[in-house]
């Protein structure tokens, strides 16, 4: 098996419902923040991408206070309304921030960072990494 046919779920670092640990279908269970490896064949048909493409832009985000946010709408020729987004961005200096992005229209992403510690957080001007995946 090629590593085409494997899948990663990033389990998060807490769950109200299920702290320290999380319990999977099969009876696996998995510490907080463990990655799992699963074969093509546990998904169906359905969920497997048919394209996935990168794009970046320098970023300089503003002074984000306790609770702010910040939005950028990165140009992506090719996105459309149901694809998934995700971002990255390497002048993150904190693990209180949180990174979304969604496509807004037509070859247009936007993507927010979120400070949800318990200060003010300047980030210095950086790489963000935008990746795509279509499932058509």
């Amino acid at each position: 098996m090629g590593l085409e046919h494997i899948f990663l779920d990033l389990i998060e670092n807490e769950y109200e419902s299920c702290p320290g640990a999380i319990a999977f279908y099969n009876g696996a269970n998995f510490a907080a923040g463990s990655i799992r490896m699963h074969n093509i064949g546990d998904i169906s048909p359905q969920a497997i991408p048919t394209g996935h493409y990168t794009t970046t832009a320098v970023l300089d985000p503003p002074l984000l206070g306790i609770g702010q946010s910040a939005s950028v709408d990165v140009s992506f020729t090719g996105a459309s309304l149901g694809n998934v987004a995700v971002a990255g961005f390497d002048g993150t200096t904190s693990g209180t921030l949180q990174i979304s992005a969604y496509v807004i229209a037509a070859n247009l992403v936007r993507v927010t960072i979120t400070n949800q510690g318990p200060s003010d957080v300047d980030l210095p001007s950086g790489m963000l990494r935008v990746k795509l995946w279509k499932f058509d």
